[in-house]
């Protein structure tokens, strides 16, 4: 079995979230910001930086931690570990240029920012993007990261 480590980003402006659509084996729908950890990155936050800006065009600062999600992609006989943050201090304009050369180039169809109802009447991945979330953004709610490092042996 495969492993894969994703981070992704939730950034809210004016009530709306900025979320990606998709095409996948399974049609289009929509999901955050983000993507998987590379050799690279060091860790999921520059991860997530690096991915968010190749995906969106917008440079931002990787705020709180919200929460985890794990599952097991059959086709691919993978399991994901999905960490999702709040994204703050942001700035830019969003575009989808940065894909054109990258893998992600013919996955990622459109980017826009949806308000609540354009959530509630779309498919949406994680789908407790349509209730939940708001509720946590709203009250302030978020979960405990208690950071990275790097273990060296001596």
């Amino acid at each position: 079995m495969q492993h894969r480590i994703r981070a992704a980003g939730i950034l809210v402006n004016e009530n709306k979230i900025l979320m990606l659509k998709v095409h996948d084996h399974t049609g289009e729908y929509w999901t955050l910001p983000g993507g998987g950890l590379e050799k690279d990155d060091g860790d999921t936050r520059a991860a997530l930086k690096r991915e968010f800006l190749e995906e969106t065009g917008l440079t931002a600062e990787v705020g709180d931690f919200l929460f985890v999600r794990e599952f097991f992609e059959t086709t691919k006989n993978r399991y994901h570990v999905e960490l999702f943050y709040r994204m703050t201090d942001w700035h830019g304009e969003i575009s989808l240029a940065n894909l054109e050369g990258l893998n992600d180039q013919d996955y990622i169809q459109a980017i826009d920012w949806l308000d609540k109802a354009q959530l509630q009447a779309a498919r949406v991945y994680p789908v407790e993007l349509k209730q939940e979330l708001w509720h946590w953004l709203e009250n302030g709610i978020s979960s405990l990261h208690v950071g990275s490092f790097i273990e060296e042996l001596e």
